[in-house]
């Protein structure tokens, strides 16, 4: 038979529930955004990331250079052909960005990635085995040549710089520099960094 007095508990101890999952939920503070930060003293940051198209295997490389201040240094935008994955399209962006730090004479490199299976690859012994073994194996070797060098992952928020940089790139021109003079869409994002609060 139906009983009114237990379906009333039922409903009462489920409203009390949801109640309770409610506060919980309004006392959990917000995730606060993972904000670019500053190399140790003396260092070079190098950012990276790349995009990649799917359908046309097409993807683009950016690279960004900040020194301890988050001055920007340098940055470059590479246009990539025939590329078969997003994480080849990574590893691509990594290594031009070791090459590029190279050939302007940076020797303390911190190369920052926000692609945290690149990341465990590099840091992996065992990278010969997937595949990126090739661009694995460059990276290592470059990574040799700086007089330090150190590698770490950032999620996305704090690799802006270097997601809008990947942007500029295009098959007209497939290899963009700045050295001197920046995009200011690019200046933007920096400044964004240097003073978080702008953005939020």
């Amino acid at each position: 038979k139906w009983n009114a007095t237990a379906a009333a508990k039922h409903i009462a101890t489920m409203i009390e529930d949801l109640m309770c999952m409610h506060i919980s939920e309004e006392r959990k503070p917000a995730k606060g955004r993972c904000h670019w930060q500053k190399p140790d003293a003396g260092w070079c940051k190098v950012n990276t990331d790349a995009s990649f198209q799917e359908m046309s295997t097409l993807g683009s490389g950016g690279v960004v250079i900040r020194d301890e201040g988050g001055r920007l240094l340098a940055a470059m935008a590479k246009s990539y052909r025939h590329v078969p994955d997003a994480l080849t399209a990574e590893a691509m962006a990594a290594r031009d960005g070791l090459v590029f730090s190279g050939t302007h004479g940076f020797e303390k490199v911190h190369l920052e990635v926000d692609n945290l299976t690149l990341v465990n690859l590099l840091q992996s012994d065992r990278g010969d085995l997937s595949i990126v073994s090739g661009l694995w194996q460059e990276i290592r070797v470059l990574s040799r040549s700086f007089v330090c060098f150190k590698l770490s992952f950032v999620f996305r928020e704090g690799n802006a710089a270097a997601h809008v940089c990947a942007g500029l790139a295009s098959l007209a021109n497939p290899v963009e520099v700045w050295l001197h003079s920046f995009p200011q869409c690019l200046v933007s994002v920096i400044e964004s960094d240097c003073n978080p609060a702008i953005s939020e």
